[in-house]
């Protein structure tokens, strides 16, 4: 017979005391269809999951079976069989075993040790140190105190088989005792038991030669002690030598769930241990997902429900023109008695087919309940014509009700009409579409039945269902004695159907039936199964939710005007003035490169020929970013001008991935700088010294992106400061005094955009354009640098053009302009007026996370104080910034300590006006640069220095 693990028995030990007995075995249908079997079924704890014992005719396990060999059910429900496990290769569930082994002489006498010794280990080679195992032997010395007596018993616990192995042999040699002690040793073992934790299952194996004849305490002791204790197993093996089982061995495993065996030789232990572990290991553990014996389709409904602006139902109402009492033609009329004959409610689709129906609807909902009586009270708004114009609201009620008449043979008696001002329940008069919809007529029912079959009627499925469906797949079961089956929605009953003891595949539930108007106000429906079976039992089951969803639709949108509106452009007059920038900018003494790259990239400026060099000059050059793509040529044309100056080019790298070790790639960077120096500017090769290393030495932080793109560069250093000097430029800006347009738009209240532009025009000429779909935000924003200043002092005006079109396609245009002044520079100094400057300054960049001023920055420093100390009425204004690299609190303060250092540098060099002086840290906020660039966020690691002030 075949050995099997220890972890197959653990987890069969662990699954048949897990049986959850709430769980009836019964409800469980299994079988093999294609295998004669006899099927045992033990359900568990995991509802999911049972443990079946599968047989053959001559009561032999059936092995190697796989799910499509079984078909499953519980109730009326069909299972499917996911997995079907043998115990052995279940996952291994930790387990309490208590061993009770005699090891009285008699085992000796009878030759039994070796044999025993062999079943032992072959039980436990396999512990594992998760498992928690005790055993319990009789002792002639040793005693344990149970219950205020000691006990004949010696306890050992381990989860190492080889200590369980070095045990054994020892108990079976000098630990052998002269007397049996049975009663004793299960007594202590029980008192193990009770100490294991309580949720958990326990094991007990007792294995006895012998009858007891030594203990202290008697049988019902035992019993007793053992009574109670929850998910505990007893299995025994009876080695007495007699063919009957003991008494007392059978007991304790009937009473807690266990299996006796009885061994009548010493040669039949091994095979009796092997037959239990092969009995209990050859079950299934089968894992199923039970399937849903009804559903219900569609899964989700969508209705289109009429309403008021305010979200009213409008089903109840027909709506006018102003100053109208004809029936507007939206609403549908037929034509004749006959025509009224062939309606058909159902073959309408969608929402406004039904919604102006609501005449037909009525008229028929009338016809179809000859006991019903209707109010037609006729309204109108407070506008204009409409004002207390009892007559007009007369007017529409007899216009209503004449078609009721006339067509739907409706007797007048049961048409009260009615005529009044504002509804009695009035919308908004502040809004247009207010305004229309109270110029009504409203239908009052004094039958629910009415009310339910007209109201409801109007509301459209969106995907133009008209019924819901029930599918049944059920688990047949031998015998039923009715069924039904049923739609209910937040636990209220809609409709029943009795399906008799013939059930059928679908049932059809109308949405009418269901009531359209009473299925808008739940959230979700349900098909629902009972079957009564022959013993009376009801087996039920639910589908999935068909979810619903009310869409609220504004009828007065149908009916409306186009849309109108407005648009506003602020402010009425851009004033925009002509100033003189001195631009002083820091040069940044590195170029980056793409990662693995060591060729110039192409966003800096580079010359072919040494001749095209000849004629630049960096004065003409506006803003930092445009000196630094020309850095390389600033640089060379200093040097070319400095033949004594000496450049010192470091190559670098990320050292990160492709780059990492690689001081080739940095040299031929630091090459490919010096071989542009010498060839285009003919700087002498003497004069440029090469240097190859991995990370620069003040990197950026090599944990991120941006920081590694950083390091990826060539640095350039002069022994001449003059090389790396900041930058001067003068040049014309313009200067606006607002620095943004405001559009604004005003739309009616309730148009549905579908589309509209926004268009800005300088006179004639368009300059920028938004566009967008659905609604308008608020107001946008519009920068004057984005256009350009000086491009808009060309024109006379600036007009904000808006179209747009809604739902139906019909279009607003509205438009609005602003005045522009431009003031030129020249035109000042003939006036003798005096023109605004700016000078901006730029400190040398801070390294990544400094703060401190360098030598270089310093002599930036001298120049900005001396330049303030000779124009004393310029106002100063410095901010600091930082890379978008951090935290922004940690930004901001850093970027206010830069600010406030150069600060105090320039009020220590003798600037006694405190108040012209301004500093503030503005972080990597409003960026100077862009932060996607390594050389932009360079430069955002700045602190700026404005000086404003008129030149007379």
């Amino acid at each position: 017979m075949r050995e099997h693990g220890w972890i197959g028995f653990f987890a069969w030990v662990f699954i048949l005391a897990a049986a959850v007995p709430a769980m009836a075995a019964e409800d469980i249908h299994i079988a093999t269809p294609a295998l004669a079997s006899h099927i045992t079924v033990e359900p568990i704890a995991n509802p999911q999951q049972v443990v079946v014992s599968v047989l053959d005719p001559a009561g032999e396990p059936i092995r190697d079976l796989q799910p499509h060999d079984f078909i499953m059910a519980r109730g009326i429900r069909k299972a499917r069989v996911v997995a079907v496990e043998p115990l052995q290769a279940s996952k291994a569930t930790p387990l309490n075993l208590l061993m009770v082994i005699d090891n009285s002489f008699s085992m000796q006498e009878r030759g039994a040790i070796s044999p025993l010794l062999a079943a032992l280990d072959g039980l436990l080679k396999d512990v594992r140190p998760i498992d928690n195992v005790h055993a319990v032997v009789f002792s002639d010395r040793e005693a344990r105190t149970v219950g205020g007596r000691a006990l004949n018993a010696r306890i050992f616990k381990s989860n190492q088989a080889s200590e369980w192995k070095r045990f054994f042999a020892e108990v079976f040699d000098r630990g052998i005792t002269t007397r049996t002690y049975l009663y004793e040793a299960v007594m202590a073992g029980l008192d193990i038991v009770k100490n294991m934790p309580a949720n958990e299952q326990k094991l007990m194996v007792v294995f006895s030669d012998g009858e007891d004849l030594n203990s202290k305490i008697g049988r019902p002791e035992v019993e007793a002690a053992a009574f109670g204790i929850k998910k505990f197993q007893v299995f025994c093996i009876d080695y007495m030598p007699r063919e009957k089982t003991d008494e007392f061995l059978t007991n304790l495993a009937r009473d807690h769930h266990g299996r006796i065996w009885k061994a009548r030789s010493a040669s039949e232990l091994v095979p009796i241990f092997q037959d239990f572990k092969s009995t209990i290991l050859h079950k299934y553990v089968l894992t199923y997902e039970l399937l849903n014996p009804i559903a219900i389709e569609p899964k989700a409904l969508s209705f289109d429900v009429p309403v008021t602006t305010t979200g009213k139902p409008v089903s109840h109402m027909v709506f006018f023109p102003t100053g109208k009492s004809d029936i507007p033609g939206q609403y549908v009329q037929l034509n004749s008695s006959a025509e009224a004959e062939a309606f058909k409610p159902a073959a309408l689709t969608g929402f406004s087919s039904r919604y102006f129906n609501i005449l037909n609807f009525v008229g028929k909902a009338l016809r179809d309940l000859p006991d019903a009586r209707i109010g037609i009270v006729g309204c109108t708004s407070d506008y204009g014509p409409e004002n207390k114009n009892l007559t007009l609201s007369q007017g529409r009620a007899e216009a209503v009700k004449e078609y009721l008449q006339r067509i739907w043979s409706i007797d007048a008696a049961r048409m009260l009409v009615e005529a009044r001002h504002l509804p009695a329940e009035p919308s908004s008069e502040d809004t247009r579409d207010g305004r229309l919809e109270n110029q009504r007529v409203e239908f009052i029912f004094d039958s629910d039945a009415a009310q339910s079959r007209a109201v409801g009627g109007l509301i459209a499925e969106a995907g133009n269902r008209n019924s819901v469906q029930a599918r049944l797949d059920l688990y047949p079961l031998p015998a039923i004695t009715g069924s039904e089956v049923l739609i209910q929605g937040n636990d209220r009953l809609l409709k029943t159907l009795s399906a008799g003891t013939e059930i059928s595949t679908s049932y059809s539930f109308p949405l009418d039936d269901l009531g359209r108007d009473r299925l808008t106000r739940l959230s979700a429906i349900e098909a629902v199964i009972r079957v009564t079976d022959a013993g009376g039992q009801v087996h039920e089951a639910s589908s999935d939710l068909c979810q619903i969803k009310a869409n609220p639709k504004v009828v007065i949108q149908e009916l409306a005007h186009p849309p109108f509106g407005a648009v506003n452009l602020e402010p009425d007059t851009v004033t925009v003035e002509e100033i003189t920038v001195l631009d002083s900018s820091p040069l940044l003494n590195y170029v980056y490169f793409d990662t693995g790259r060591s060729d110039i990239p192409g966003r800096y400026a580079l010359f072919k020929t040494a001749a095209e060099a000849q004629t630049f000059d960096p004065a003409t050059l506006k803003g930092t970013m445009e000196k630094y793509r020309h850095a390389l040529n600033i640089i060379g044309k200093r040097a070319a001008e400095r033949p004594k100056a000496k450049l010192k080019i470091v190559g670098c790298n990320s050292g990160f991935g492709e780059e990492k070790g690689r001081t080739d790639l940095s040299r031929s960077r630091a090459e490919s700088v010096r071989s542009y120096l010498r060839t285009i500017w003919g700087i002498d090769p003497s004069r440029l010294e090469a240097e190859a290393r991995g990370l620069p030495a003040a990197a950026s932080a090599g944990s991120l992106p941006e920081g590694r793109a950083e390091n990826q560069r060539v640095e350039i250093y002069a022994d001449d400061p003059g090389i790396l000097d900041t930058v001067q430029s003068t040049y014309i800006e313009a200067l606006s005094d607002t620095e943004t347009f405001r559009i604004t738009s005003e739309i009616e209240p309730g148009a549905v955009l579908k589309r509209w532009s926004i268009e800005i025009y300088g006179d004639t000429q368009r300059l920028e354009g938004l566009t967008g779909e659905g609604e308008l935000e608020p107001s946008y924003l519009l920068a004057l640098k984005d256009v350009g200043l000086l491009n808009i002092g060309n024109y006379k005006t600036v007009a904000a053009a808006l179209e747009a079109v809604d739902s139906k396609g019909q279009s607003l245009r509205a438009r609005d302009t602003s005045t522009v002044q431009f003031v030129k520079r020249e035109e000042r100094l003939a006036r003798r007026e005096g023109y605004k400057v700016i000078e901006k300054y730029a400190l040398i960049l801070f390294d990544f996370d400094r703060a401190e001023i360098k030598d270089r920055n310093k002599l930036v420093m001298d120049r900005i104080a001396s330049r303030i100390r000779e124009v004393p009425s310029a106002t100063v204004k410095i901010v600091g910034h930082t890379d978008t690299i951090g935290k922004l609190d940690y930004n901001v303060a850093l970027s206010k300590k830069r600010a406030e250092t150069a600060c105090n540098l320039i009020l220590a060099s003798g600037i006694t006006a405190k108040e012209r002086v301004a500093f503030e840290g503005k972080g990597p906020v409003d960026p100077l640069f862009d932060n996607g660039l390594p050389e932009g966020r360079a430069f955002n690691r700045t602190v700026t220095v404005i000086l404003e002030y008129e030149q007379k």
